[in-house]
């Protein structure tokens, strides 16, 4: 077809885009050959008026610095948001870190050879639960070590007492079967270690028959130095408040004295055990 064949109607569609000045030089040529030729198309486009766009106020000096602070502070809120959050987690992660390497870690590795407290299986039986308590024993003594709660520093025990005086119920729960026998307690702290020596007094109930066998059982722990060789912390009654009936510091030093054998024996049973976690 040529190009002088073209339709007025294909022309008055392609004129605004030739106004706007938005087709190609191929069109752009091709609807100026037909102006030349076809007065009422020439007439359309004389009359034919694009409208302006219309631009945007620009904003004043004032405006623009406003616009400019509000980002500034937007990105300087963000970046103190920033920084304070990395602080906050390089924080919690050098507690974490501090916490297993320096306190779950060691005892932890206390455990190794000894069973865990709880029933059942965790993977057959969901429901049922792991105490974070291990036990063990050998012909002579029974041991337990108490893991820390999480990110705490100041519990974890491990503790030593001759067969029979005392266990540990599923539920995590001491039991002593003998009233009579001394138990030692290990606190694990970060920074040094100190031992503390568990009495028991047996206290006979006043409403049972005289001939009842019967009797009512309330431990009194009080802390030793390490040598277990004197008293520095009055006693503690098993509900933990300061125990009377256990008499003055110098009565629990002789019953340090009267158990001194006892509990050199058991110290030395935990440290070959224990020591080299200890330290």
């Amino acid at each position: 077809m040529n190009k002088n064949e073209i339709s007025c109607n294909t022309i008055i569609d392609l004129l605004p885009l030739y106004k706007e000045e938005i087709c190609s030089e191929e069109t752009k040529e091709l609807v100026e050959e037909h102006l030349q030729s076809c007065g009422s198309c020439r007439s359309l486009s004389e009359s034919l008026t694009v409208a302006e766009p219309v631009k945007a106020a620009a904003p004043s000096e004032a405006e623009t610095f406003r616009k400019v602070g509000r980002k500034l502070k937007r990105s300087r809120f963000t970046k103190v948001m920033a920084v304070l959050m990395c602080v906050c987690i390089a924080l919690f992660g050098a507690v974490n870190a501090a916490w297993y390497f320096l306190k779950y870690r060691p005892m932890k590795l206390m455990c190794e050879g000894m069973s865990q407290i709880g029933t059942g299986d965790l993977r057959e039986t969901p429901n049922e639960r792991k105490l974070s308590i291990y036990v063990a024993e050998d012909e002579n003594y029974f041991y337990s070590v108490r893991l820390p709660n999480y990110l705490n520093f100041t519990m974890g025990t491990a503790t030593i007492a001759p067969i029979g005086a005392m266990g540990i119920d599923e539920n995590g729960m001491n039991y002593y079967n003998d009233g009579t026998q001394p138990i030692l307690t290990i606190p694990h702290k970060i920074f040094g270690t100190d031992y503390y020596f568990v009495g028991c007094e047996v206290i006979t109930s006043t409403e049972l028959s005289p001939t009842a066998s019967s009797y009512n059982v309330s431990w009194y722990t009080f802390e030793t130095d390490p040598e277990l060789s004197r008293v520095i912390k009055p006693a503690l009654s098993s509900s933990g408040e300061t125990s009377d009936i256990m008499g003055e510091i110098s009565d629990m030093n002789d019953i340090l004295e009267t158990h001194k054998d006892e509990l050199a024996a058991m110290k030395q049973a935990a440290m070959d055990r224990w020591g080299k976690y200890l330290k």
